[in-house]
C-alpha cells in the first residue's frame, strides 16, 4: 500500500546500538509506505546517531532530530512536535514490529472508525530469538469512556503502553495537546488516559503484531528508587488533567489514585527499601484508600488486598509473590497435563 493517508512513526533513540539496525527495517518495511519516519536522538551516547544518519541518507521518509539527552518522555515530545502524519504511532528504537502492523492498525481504525487502534505485543529476549511472553487481548471495539474505565480500574482489558498502537493525530492536538510528562516513568498511562477520555471509541486487535524486546538494560526492566513514587505522581496528574477536562467519575479517579499507590508500595517492598519509606508509602496508601474502603462498587477481595498492603506490607507482599509462583506452577503442570 502506497496511497492513503500519511502516519507518523515516532522512534525516541537512546543508547540501543545493538538493535537500532533491526528496529528501524521492521520499520521502513512496513506494507503501508505512507509513512513520515521521526527518529529522535535523545543524546546518545554511542554510535546511534551515525546509524540514524545513514538511515535517513537511504530513506527519504526519515527525518533525524539530534537533541541533548532528556529521557524518553522528552524524546517523544520533540516527535510529536513535528508530526505531519494524519496519524502518529510510537515504536521504541530496541523493538521490531510485524511488516503488516501499520496497515493492519490503520485498516481497522477506518474501517471501524475509531480514534485508536491497538495490537497484541509479543514479548522476545534480548537477541530476539526467543519468545519471552505472549499477551492475549480479545479482538473488538469499546467506546472511549469504557477505555477509560479499564485504565483506571486496571481491568487490563486493553494494553496499557503507547506503543503498539495508532492515534489520530487530531485527538493528541485537540484543545490542550496532550505530551508526555517529563522526567517521570509511568508516562504511558497519563498519555493514554487523556487520549482515552478524548476518543469516541478504541478498536483492540488481538494479533501480536508488535514485538517487544525485554532486555536487562530497559527502562521497564531497570529499578531506579529515584522513580519510586512515580506512579503516584502520575495518577495525581491523570487525576487532575482528567477533572480540568471536565470527567466527573470520582470514584473512578479516587479508585486509580489508590491503586497506584499500591503499585508503588509493592515495588517498594520487591525492591528492599529502607523501612522508613515503606512507612510512608502505607501510610500513603491508607490515606487514599479510605474513601475506596466505603465503596460498595469495589469488589471484597481488591479491597482486602489494599487493606492487607497498606497495613502489613513486608509480610503481605512475600505472600502475595509465593501464592503467584504457586498457581503459575499449577496452570504449567495442568497445562502439560492436557
Amino acid at each position: 500500500m502506497s496511497d492513503g493517508d500519511l502516519v507518523s512513526i515516532i522512534v525516541p533513540v537512546y543508547d540501543v546500538e545493538p538493535y537500532l539496525d533491526d528496529c528501524l527495517e521492521s520499520v521502513t518495511e512496513q506494507t503501508y509506505r505512507n509513512l513520515q519516519i521521526i527518529l529522535v536522538d535523545d543524546g546518545s551516547p554511542d554510535s546511534c546517531p551515525r546509524i540514524c544518519d545513514d538511515w535517513a541518507a537511504r530513506d527519504p521518509r526519515i527525518r533525524v532530530v539530534h537533541q541533548r539527552n532528556g529521557g524518553l518522555s522528552a524524546a517523544r515530545n520533540t516527535g510529536l512536535d513535528v508530526v505531519s502524519g494524519r496519524y502518529v504511532t510510537f515504536i521504541d528504537s530496541d523493538d521490531v514490529v510485524d511488516r503488516g502492523m501499520i496497515e493492519a492498525l490503520l485498516s481497522a481504525m477506518k474501517s471501524h472508525g475509531v480514534d485508536i487502534a491497538i495490537c497484541g505485543l509479543l514479548g522476545i529476549d534480548e537477541c530476539g530469538e526467543h519468545t519471552v511472553f505472549r499477551t492475549h487481548y480479545a479482538t473488538g471495539t469499546v467506546s472511549g469512556r469504557d477505555a477509560l474505565l479499564d485504565l483506571l480500574y486496571g481491568g487490563g482489558r486493553l494494553p496499557d503502553a503507547a506503543w503498539g498502537r495508532i492515534y489520530r493525530t487530531e485527538l493528541i492536538r485537540r484543545e490542550r495537546a496532550i505530551r508526555f510528562p517529563e522526567g517521570l516513568n509511568s508516562e504511558d498511562y497519563y498519555f493514554n488516559a487523556i487520549a482515552y477520555h478524548r476518543a469516541n471509541a478504541v478498536h483492540m486487535d488481538g494479533r501480536c503484531l508488535y514485538r517487544y524486546r525485554k532486555r536487562a538494560g530497559s527502562i521497564t526492566a531497570s529499578g531506579n528508587a529515584a522513580h519510586l513514587a512515580d506512579p503516584m505522581r502520575i495518577a495525581d496528574l491523570v487525576v487532575r488533567d482528567l477533572r480540568a477536562e471536565g470527567y466527573r467519575d470520582e470514584r473512578a479517579l479516587t479508585y486509580y489514585g489508590t491503586l497506584r499507590r499500591y503499585d508503588m508500595l509493592f515495588t517498594a517492598v520487591c525492591g528492599k527499601v529502607p523501612r522508613p519509606v515503606i512507612r510512608e508509602y502505607a501510610a500513603e496508601l491508607r490515606r487514599s484508600s479510605r474513601r475506596v474502603m466505603r465503596d460498595e462498587g469495589i469488589p471484597l477481595f481488591r479491597k482486602a488486598k489494599i487493606f492487607l498492603l497498606g497495613w502489613f506490607p513486608e509480610w503481605y507482599v512475600p505472600l502475595n509473590l509465593m501464592i503467584g509462583r504457586t498457581i503459575t506452577m499449577f496452570r504449567r503442570k495442568e497445562g502439560r497435563g492436557a
